[in-house]
């Protein structure tokens, strides 16, 4: 269920959809990866296709083969870990490069952040002034860290499940808090200067180990439609570029760390009717409960 989350999430995905939805767009690619994912966006969004279920085992087949085996069929997986290697072999395969916009991956995801990096003078004082680097890095995809639960309850309180709303998390991105680095004694502050027309955010849940995952279970809130990033941008204030976004797609874990099931919220844009979708079962969701899942990844659309 977790590849399939993501091929979903990136179905409706309207500019890659596109893209992938006209072979001669990329029939000079010698990659049987991306006519498999080709062949499948079409069968999804074939308006003659019959059926109400469309096989992914091309696909499949095609990703256990170029994964080693990391992803496959019957395996449990992360399917953070997938979209960041499925963008990344798409895009490589696209003969994508390093140069901005070298494939519709790179189009329709990638940003760009300014990092700003503190170097302490003698490690000690972690407000000390040291040197500043600055460099502006691109990305497919912004982790956001959930802040830890409380660590005692008492018995009133033992049921409730802390909530955060997501511009908590995106404070990381205000260009003024630091993240401190230990081990490198490096503070960086991050700051959007470019904004990707889709924008896929992690909500960091899993904290790993080599002994086991834990899985913090806070509730983000987030808006539906109207998410406003400005706040986390260089763009100037009469800037005519958009910086609203709609939700499009809500991967969300429930269950145990290891365990539990993944699943997707996905917009129907035609009739704005929001669905769930868990392996073959699809049914209606209510927006309203949407934004009380234990969201994992999301994808939000520009308002252009």
């Amino acid at each position: 269920d977790f590849i399939n989350t993501i091929i979903q999430s990136l179905a409706c995905t309207s500019m890659l959809r596109d893209f992938f939805l006209l072979p001669s767009n990329y029939e000079e690619c010698k990659s049987e990866l991306v006519h498999r994912f080709g062949l499948l966006i079409r069968k999804i969004w074939n308006p003659h296709n019959f059926k109400s279920q469309v096989s992914p085992h091309e696909l499949m087949q095609e990703i256990a083969l170029r994964s080693e085996k990391k992803f496959k069929i019957g395996s449990r997986g992360d399917p953070m870990d997938f979209l960041s290697w499925f963008m990344n072999t798409l895009h490589a395969d696209l003969g994508g490069s390093r140069k901005p916009g070298s494939s519709i991956i790179h189009k329709c995801f990638q940003g760009v952040a300014k990092v700003t990096t503190i170097k302490e003078g003698d490690g000690k004082n972690r407000n000390a002034s040291g040197t500043e680097k600055v460099k502006h890095l691109p990305f497919l995809y912004l982790t956001l860290d959930v802040p830890p639960p409380p660590l005692f309850k008492d018995g009133i309180e033992n049921n409730i499940i802390p909530q955060e709303p997501l511009f908590t998390l995106l404070q990381k991105f205000n260009g003024i808090n630091t993240q401190y680095f230990p081990t490198t004694k490096e503070r960086k502050k991050y700051l959007i200067s470019r904004l990707p027309k889709y924008l896929i955010i992690n909500i960091k849940r899993f904290t790993k180990n080599i002994f086991f995952t834990e899985k913090n279970p806070t509730i983000v809130n987030f808006p539906l439609k109207n998410l406003v990033l400005k706040d986390y941008t260089t763009l100037p204030e009469d800037t005519k570029e958009s910086t609203k976004y709609d939700l499009i797609a809500n991967v969300r874990h429930e269950g145990k760390p290891g365990e539990g099931t993944y699943s997707v919220h996905i917009l129907h844009k035609a009739n704005q009717q929001w669905y769930n979708i868990q392996d073959l079962v699809v049914e209606t969701a209510m927006p309203q409960l949407i934004a009380l899942s234990e969201a994992y990844i999301q994808i939000y659309e520009r308002q252009d």
